[in-house]
């Protein structure tokens, strides 16, 4: 896809056309080169030059960024050796993959995302990039350090701070090919030594690149997104930083398709994939027309506060660092995947009455949740210029993703039920210790305890506590017979687990010369436990799909999901 390139900034105006980066592989593992002159990195959680640090990194400056085009997480894997973004299900399913280990489908636990040090939940596809300092790309299980959900790796995220200069900023146009419109900038102040504020925004619109043999575009994006932080510094041995990020997704539904079984060229114990090359549809027919909400809608609001304090000017630093997030998402999916009717035993009801459609199927399902965290990380580190450096410190994290009753319906099956709560807790404590035997040779041991607490509570509901009882009246439905307005849907059970772990991390690296550092590495990770909660839809869903794979487009590419 070919783009026309408009950037603005204070200073100067130019134009630029070119085409967007390809992803020019030879082999799987071989990248298109991104220029990486970045010197400083976090990668540890304290800034050190790159040539340092015995860890495999790839960090990527911001204003390279810019200068390929890369306005996001899955553009950025196209660079990054040994990271790949995948979608599954549009951008409801990110799916970051370091080391050919990912997060399968919606399970979590594998990569984590970070912003200036604090974890960012949810997807992370729509973030703006026009106000990155610089990316890193951290391989290897970061477990020891970053905490849960990194057993192979994190991708962090570091915002520009204000410089010196009164003010400075960037504004950036693209537009493409299917009424691709993207436009984003951020604008830095500075007032004086010790104030300082950052803004910066993106809005974002892609029409969708697929038609929909039933009518309308498949795969069509909306983002608009802003962020706003405040810098101060109110003595020299104090720096405290606060930073507001919002996000609105507003997209249509993904382009996925079914191909037969007898498709599949490649066939294991379990189930048949396709190897080598994936045939790819010709059409797409997805039932938009019977879902309530068909594809995604998802509004983020987040926040991060970090205060550190060098104690008395001593050097050692007192660290404290705070998260909230508040995720509202609706996503309506035609879950035959291929435009079937999928009804077992004829329509839900008569007539369209509030909640109810007489073409309701099961597997075309709208839902909503909310999932909200709050992350609290206290660390004391000794001074970074001795031969003998250590650094202990504690973190919280409080989650919980609840399922909504706003899109409850009635389908063949009855009234719907309202999936699980899940709550999760979390607390660690961890520890490092770093020593320079010689001018050369350096060893660092890192440990993390951390305990997680999992709640997964059913919820519960009377049927006419949301669905209108003239609707449940006029019902003749198997499963719902006689219609009972009064009926309890679900249960109150509760389950409940904890989870213990230890994550070690033993380094011992040689500085050859002033360009070779040579290391090695010692780590141990760990994935989150939960709950799995099988139903009887899924159920029927997994023995309706076992027969067949499932087709979808990934960023730029056909692929395969899994």
């Amino acid at each position: 896809m070919s783009k026309s390139i408009l950037m603005m900034s204070a200073a100067a105006l130019a134009v630029s056309a070119y085409s967007a980066a390809a992803v020019a592989q030879e082999s799987p593992d071989k990248k298109t080169e991104l220029r990486q002159d970045v010197i400083t990195v976090t990668a540890r959680k304290s800034e050190e030059n790159i040539q340092d640090i015995p860890i495999s990194v790839s960090a990527f400056d911001g204003d390279a960024l810019r200068e390929q085009n890369i306005s996001n997480i899955a553009d950025l894997s196209d660079f990054a050796p040994g990271f790949q973004q995948q979608q599954a299900f549009g951008r409801d399913g990110d799916r970051p993959v370091i080391r050919g280990t990912s997060n399968i489908l919606v399970s979590e636990g594998k990569v984590g995302i970070f912003i200036d040090g604090a974890p960012f939940f949810g997807d992370s596809s729509s973030l703006d990039f026009s106000n990155l300092e610089r990316v890193e790309v951290i391989k290897g299980p970061q477990s020891a350090v970053f905490g849960r959900g990194t057993l192979s790796g994190a991708v962090y995220y570091v915002t520009r701070r204000p410089g010196d200069e009164p003010y400075e900023g960037l504004v950036t146009l693209e537009i493409g090919q299917y009424g691709r419109q993207q436009l984003s900038g951020y604008a830095n102040f500075r007032l004086n030594d010790k104030l300082a504020f950052s803004v910066n925004g993106k809005t974002y619109d892609f029409d969708g690149e697929f038609k929909n043999s039933l009518g309308g575009r498949l795969n069509a994006q909306s983002t608009d997104t802003y962020s706003g932080a405040v810098f101060f510094d109110p003595i020299e041995d104090i720096s405290i930083s606060g930073r507001y990020i919002y996000a609105e997704d507003d997209d249509g539904h993904f382009a996925i398709d079914l191909t037969p079984a007898s498709a599949n060229n490649c066939f294991l114990n379990t189930r048949g994939y396709i190897c080598g090359t994936a045939p790819v549809p010709t059409q797409f027919a997805i039932n938009t027309a019977d879902i309530d909400r068909p594809g995604l809608y998802r509004e983020s609001k987040r926040g991060i506060l970090s205060a550190d304090w060098d104690l008395a000017s001593s050097g050692y630093v007192l660290s404290y660092q705070g998260g909230v997030s508040d995720i509202y998402e609706v996503g309506g999916v035609d879950q035959t995947y291929n435009g079937d009717s999928a009804f077992f035993f004829g329509t839900a009801c008569v007539n369209f009455i509030s909640n109810c459609d007489g073409t309701r199927s099961a597997f075309n399902d709208t839902s909503a949740s909310q999932r909200t965290a709050t992350t609290h990380e206290l660390r004391l580190a000794s001074p970074s210029d001795r031969a003998f450096r250590w650094r202990i410190g504690a973190f919280m994290l409080d989650e919980q993703s609840k399922p909504l009753a706003e899109y409850l319906d009635i389908t063949e099956f009855g009234p719907d039920t309202l999936t699980d709560i899940k709550e999760v807790e979390n607390v660690a404590v961890f520890a490092g210790i770093e020593y320079d035997f010689t001018d050369k040779l350096t060893v660092g041991f890192e440990l993390r305890d951390a305990q997680d607490d999992i709640t997964s509570k059913a919820q519960q509901y009377v049927a006419s506590q949301y669905i209108d009882p003239a609707v449940i009246n006029a019902l003749t439905l198997p499963f719902f017979n006689p219609p009972n307005p009064n009926q309890v849907i679900g249960s109150t059970a509760v389950r409940e687990a904890s989870f213990d772990s230890t994550a070690p991390r033993l380094t011992v690296d040689y500085r050859l010369n002033d360009d070779v550092l040579l290391y090695g590495q010692y780590a141990e990770g760990n994935s989150p436990g939960a709950f799995i909660r099988s139903t009887r839809l899924r159920q029927l869903m997994r023995k309706r799909s076992s027969r067949r794979s499932n087709w979808a487009p990934r960023h730029r590419s056909s692929g395969l999901t899994a």
